[in-house]
């Protein structure tokens, strides 16, 4: 009975040991790949790095006009949108705080540009240029903060919601790093309330946005 249990131990000990390897083989750099995702149908879409023959396919699936590349190290976007038609827009946000415009743990001093976001409003909003499909390269953390930018400057989500939804993609907010990145996220959620109690629905004025 002992030599049974333990055989049992054993067998799962190597199965666990097995699993890890075989994750470990499958997440290697170079070898991430997220499937696309809808965040609002026919206008944004996100991924994290995509190979060649998945964009192009991607691309005429969904009608995509512009593909923004949040700084991913690859060559392929290019040949593949100039084929394709589409535009690409290199937005190299470099990290998370940069994308929100703050400055970095241990740091001062905000980083200078490219953390102005205004060509995927400008994207978002043009009906030449949208559907937009958004990337990083793992399209976890720089793809999940600006999804969550969207989220709740477009779609009125709370920042609990959107960091929520953050994390179901794997951005994981408990590191002291990112504290910076949550505190931003609930200032802009309570920026639009300002802003949308200054200028209610309907009101002719366009709200400025980030």
């Amino acid at each position: 009975m002992r030599q049974s249990r333990w055989s049992y131990i054993l067998f799962l000990a190597i199965g666990a040991i097995g699993a890890a390897a075989i994750t470990h083989h499958f997440m290697r750099g170079g070898d991430v790949r997220h499937e696309v995702t809808v965040v609002e149908p026919g206008i944004l879409y996100r991924s994290g790095q995509l190979t060649a023959e998945e964009l192009t396919a991607e691309i005429r699936s969904r009608g995509i006009k512009t593909v923004i590349n949040l700084g991913s190290r690859t060559d392929w976007d290019t040949a593949v949108c100039e084929a394709e038609g589409v535009e690409l827009i290199d937005l190299p946000v470099g990290d998370v705080w940069c994308v929100c415009g703050v400055a970095a743990p241990g740091h001062d001093v905000v980083p200078p540009a490219p953390y102005d976001i205004s060509p995927f409003w400008e994207a978002i909003d043009n009906p030449k240029k949208s559907p937009v499909l958004i990337h990083c390269w793992g399209g976890i953390h720089r793809t999940g903060v600006l999804t969550g930018i969207y989220r709740i400057e477009r779609q009125g989500w709370s920042a609990d919601d959107a960091l929520a939804e953050m994390r179901l993609f794997g951005f994981n907010n408990q590191k002291d790093k990112f504290v910076e990145v949550v505190e931003y996220m609930h200032q802009l959620e309570l920026d639009v309330k300002t802003r949308t109690a200054q200028h209610p629905p309907g009101d002719d004025e366009t709200l400025q946005r980030q």
